[in-house]
């Protein structure tokens, strides 16, 4: 049995149900993620929203115009990237998806 930051893949099931448009189930989601795994999507997201604001940027000095398709397609891109870090850390952290922070938050946590 394979694993992925320790959890077992083979409990991660998904039923697609494609003819009838019925919502596909999984056994896991965004609240069931582990602190590691939080961790790890964070660290991906980073490394994507980095290169991307550099592409944004290399494609402003080239002087890409602000209605280029291409361009439009990469702030977007660099945009998203960054809502994902940003609600991954958040997570990481210890704040809800209400962006209410948990009793104690304020201290440091070493984990």
């Amino acid at each position: 049995m394979a694993t992925i930051s320790g959890a077992r893949v083979s409990r991660f099931m998904f039923r697609i149900v494609a003819a009838t448009g019925q919502p596909c189930t999984a056994k896991m989601n965004s609240a069931t993620l582990t602190k590691e795994q939080l961790r790890q999507l964070a660290g991906a997201a980073d490394r994507a929203r980095r290169f991307y604001a550099q592409l944004v940027r290399r494609m402003e000095a080239q002087g890409f115009p602000m209605d280029d398709p291409l361009y439009r397609l990469a702030i977007e891109t660099r945009n998203q990237t960054e809502r994902l870090w940003i609600d991954l850390h958040y997570r990481y952290c210890g704040v809800n998806e209400a962006g209410n922070y948990p009793p104690n938050a304020h201290k440091h946590r070493s984990n």
